[in-house]
């Protein structure tokens, strides 16, 4: 396992762990992750945590680590760290994004562990925590109708969704050590759908998943064959009655975006346009059609919401490909897309290229082909 990507809030004071910035799989990684993040941090309460860490006998674990939002970099280490005195107490200030969160502790060896999840009710400390031992959490994940799986970001959450571990993972096999509870472990690779699978960690030993199977998207189930049907009620810089035959023998890439997505507006938009301008001149050889999400029912709504963006990031400029609206959600749910950005390529004899991406494309055009 490898270290996962940062993310999550930040205590006042606390030492901040591990590099990078939040990424999921399929969504773009980078600065954006960060913008949000510290967006976040800017809006967010301050309010002041405190307690104590015992052992299970009652005496104080010195040697404890207590932190929030934890990854794994080798060992596990919290992305916001509070200090813990030698006798055992603890204090720091959160960051309160209004969301539940998990206080966790684990002593030197990380071998035991206990946590605590702070929601907006009970807030007030001090709160005690007391060792137990962890248990080991493993499994393989596999997807037979995907193949061999690219790299996979997995996270362990409580049932009320505060997050406990988060770890990208370069092999399908896991290893997450746990204190005794209910938990939702959550999985997504390229191309398959989110897994969200409840487990009950119990005190009496590890628990052995086996295989845990990934379900793959729709899309990736049209990989080398013809896509589904393609409807646009409005449409800027083609006709919105265009289908993907009207672009055969040409690489075709589909971007289906929201304009509520800083991932899609902030990077993926600029990105494309940068692609548009490298290759001008070859528009007989690609084309790009980006599909907003349902819920912007004309252009002129469209135009609307991304007036700010437009006005900054984008420096007065529009998109520098056609723009088409389905008010109705019939291509989206046709295609089975879950999440945006998503990015479906399209060959030049019509077929859905295995984990298409714009860099694929792109590759393709240098190569000739």
């Amino acid at each position: 396992m490898v270290a996962g990507t940062r993310y999550g809030t930040r205590a006042r004071g606390a030492t901040t762990v591990g590099g990078g910035e939040a990424a999921m799989i399929r969504r773009v990684r980078g600065g954006v992750a960060g913008v949000l993040l510290f967006a976040a941090l800017a809006a967010a309460d301050g309010i002041p945590v405190d307690g104590r860490v015992v052992t299970a006998d009652g005496e104080p674990a010195a040697d404890a680590v207590v932190g929030f939002e934890w990854q794994f970099r080798g060992k596990w280490v919290p992305f916001q760290r509070l200090g813990v005195g030698k006798d055992g107490g603890f204090t720091g200030e959160l960051h309160w994004t209004h969301r539940p969160m998990v206080l966790l502790a684990l002593d030197s060896a990380g071998r035991n562990g206990a946590l605590r999840v702070l929601k907006d009710e009970d807030l007030k400390g001090p709160f005690e925590l007391k060792l137990q031992p962890l248990q080991e959490v493993t499994g393989t994940l596999e997807c037979p109708e995907l193949g061999a799986l690219g790299p996979v970001t997995a996270a362990v959450e409580t049932p009320e969704g505060a997050r406990v571990f988060r770890i990208s993972l370069k092999e399908p096999k896991f290893t997450i050590p746990l204190p005794p509870g209910d938990y939702i472990l959550k999985a997504v690779a390229f191309d398959s759908k989110e897994l969200q699978k409840p487990i009950t960690v119990k005190a009496d030993g590890p628990l052995d998943l086996g295989a845990v199977a990934l379900e793959p998207t729709a899309i990736a189930r049209a990989w080398g064959k013809e896509p589904h049907a393609f409807r646009a009620t409005a449409a800027r810089g083609v006709d919105p009655g265009v289908t993907l035959a009207d672009y055969r023998g040409r690489w075709v890439l589909v971007a289906f975006w929201s304009a509520d997505s800083a991932d899609c507006t902030r990077a993926l938009v600029p990105r494309l346009n940068a692609l548009v301008e490298r290759w001008k001149g070859s528009e007989e050889r690609f084309a790009i059609l980006a599909l907003h999400e349902p819920g912007a029912a004309t252009l002129a709504d469209l135009d609307k919401r991304l007036e700010k963006v437009k006005a900054g990031s984008w420096q007065g400029k529009d998109p520098a490909f056609p723009i088409l609206l389905d008010d109705t959600g019939e291509t989206w749910r046709a295609w089975g897309v879950e999440k945006t950005p998503t990015l479906v390529l399209v060959d030049p004899e019509g077929k859905v290229v295995k984990q298409g991406t714009d860099q694929m494309l792109e590759a393709r055009l240098r190569e000739g082909k």
